[in-house]
């Protein structure tokens, strides 16, 4: 078994955590040729075939399973969601397999076999009658975490969501009394690296049986590079998260990745406070779990865009009647309300060859100007949308504008709308401080996973309610509209 490393978390962003050279010692693995050469298997296989390692290196995958057992392997490699096979070894002992492609080789995920734990059929069919029912993201989070709780027996299920920059906050969750809730806090983008999340992406399902468990190394022939593990059932996990989890008093972990219209959108993470096996059975259940709860995660997402599509479709079409029989685009502009109903802010401005037309909370007009200067001089963008303008533009309006929605009028010089938001100061409730990703040691400071995860208040200042995809669009459609008028050279 591999010997357990010293955590540094200096280089976290670039460990190769797709090939770890080694399995969770509650599985085995090997791995063939597509001429059914074994090339490479983990020391632990001794366990299921009663033979090392390096003895089976070389010789045929035939000569451990019979032709028929073969065959089932390559029925479930075509199969989409590559379910479990029980095949039964030479031995005549029984085994759960799970099969994997790589780019030279194929391996198995192999598994003692051990009684099924529960009617996942059943389950699934009565998960998609509840999903069907939800109407909210929270209220579908909430199912979730509350069902997988009553189908794992995990000690916590938490729902957790990605924001834009892929920090992550608990929406939901289920968990026994004697567990800590997370519910509302927030974890930095550090927690999951950019690897991890593209381990999340490209397999659905992970799980750690026992973070102090035993790894088993993979045996391989000489010269060969590291086997890619990303669809392991059995990967081995990075030291650092092992830290990470014992460090939140967790002994074993699940984690399924959940997608919004195609989008990494956020995980449900399950903990437990002590070791736990898991099934092959349990990998192909939770990849189902997983598609059904994103479908109906984007459906729900879909059917509000809908919805906030109709209405603003409506108000432009209003709009655009009052503005194209309009002879006064400035009183138009200043007092009809469905500018204001249609985007959500707290100042409008509209200019056009130095002239400017302003409604409610904004800047004076010098201010104003050289706003649009560094507008022009930036991107050649139709739009330009931000929450964080004083940090982007170097000038604090941020009484005025700390959200800028800004369109530019086409065929018309120097001219736009715009929207203006003010600022939302807000507590973000961290799990720790994200700040502090270090711990002193005997050997001075090193960066470690984090040891805390107490309730840390950060006061956030600077920005606005960001702006909403479909508000983008309605600036853009606007700006048509108003050039439009103006070429009809309406009145000013």
């Amino acid at each position: 078994m591999t010997k357990k490393p010293e955590v540094d978390i200096t280089n976290c962003d670039q460990e190769q955590i797709h090939i770890p050279g080694s399995v969770q010692d509650f599985g085995a693995l090997i791995s063939y040729r597509k001429d059914g050469q074994i090339t490479r298997s983990s020391e632990n296989i001794r366990e299921l075939l009663e033979v090392d390692a390096k003895e089976i290196i070389g010789k045929n995958i035939s000569s451990i399973f019979d032709a028929d057992e073969l065959k089932k392997i390559d029925k479930s490699s075509s199969e989409l969601l590559r379910p479990s096979v029980v095949l039964t070894l030479k031995s005549g002992k029984k085994v759960n397999a799970l099969w994997h492609s790589g780019a030279d080789e194929q391996y198995l995920d192999l598994l003692a076999q051990t009684p099924e734990n529960g009617d996942f059929t059943a389950a699934i069919s009565s998960l998609g009658v509840k999903l069907s029912s939800t109407t909210s993201e929270q209220q579908l989070a909430q199912l979730i975490a509350d069902t997988v709780r009553e189908i794992s027996k995990f000690d916590r299920v938490k729902i957790y969501k990605f924001d834009r920059d892929w920090n992550g906050a608990v929406i939901a969750e289920a968990r026994k009394e004697s567990m800590p809730s997370y519910k509302g806090l927030h974890f930095p983008h550090t927690d999951i690296p950019k690897q991890a999340r593209e381990l999340y992406i490209r397999n659905r399902f992970r799980v750690i049986s026992d973070v102090d468990g035993a790894q088993s190394r993979i045996v391989e022939e000489p010269g060969m590079s590291p086997l890619d593990l990303s669809f392991s059932f059995v990967r081995s996990v990075s030291p650092i998260h092992l830290q990470y989890l014992r460090n939140m008093n967790v002994r074993a972990s699940m984690s399924i990745s959940l997608f919004e219209k195609g989008k990494f959108w956020g995980l449900i993470a399950c903990h437990n406070e002590t070791a736990r096996s898991f099934t092959l059975q349990e990998f192909s259940f939770y990849q189902t779990l997983s598609q059904l709860c994103s479908n109906r995660l984007s459906d729900l997402h879909k059917l509000a865009e809908s919805e906030i599509k109709l209405r603003y479709l409506s108000t432009i079409q209003e709009i655009a009647a009052n503005l194209l029989d309009s002879h006064d685009l400035k009183s138009m502009m200043q007092s009809h309300p469905t500018l204001d109903e249609l985007i959500h802010s707290t100042g409008n401005v509209f200019i056009t060859d130095g002239t400017i037309l302003r409604k409610n909370s904004t800047p004076d007009n010098p201010t104003l100007h050289a706003l649009i200067e560094w507008l022009e001089c930036g991107p050649n963008e139709e739009i330009f949308a931000c929450d964080d303008l004083p940090a982007r533009y170097g000038h604090d309006i941020g009484a005025y504008a700390c959200g800028l929605l800004a369109a530019k009028i086409p065929n018309h010089n120097k001219s736009w709308v715009m929207w203006l938001r003010p600022e939302m100061s807000k507590s973000v409730h961290w799990a720790g401080d994200p700040f502090k990703p270090s711990d002193d040691s005997p050997y001075g400071e090193r960066l470690y996973p984090r040891t805390s995860f107490e309730l840390w208040k950060e006061t956030v200042k600077g920005i606005s309610i960001p702006w909403q995809p479909w508000e983008i669009e309605a600036a853009g459609f606007l700006a048509k509209i108003l050039s439009r008028s103006m070429s009809n050279k309406v009145a000013i």
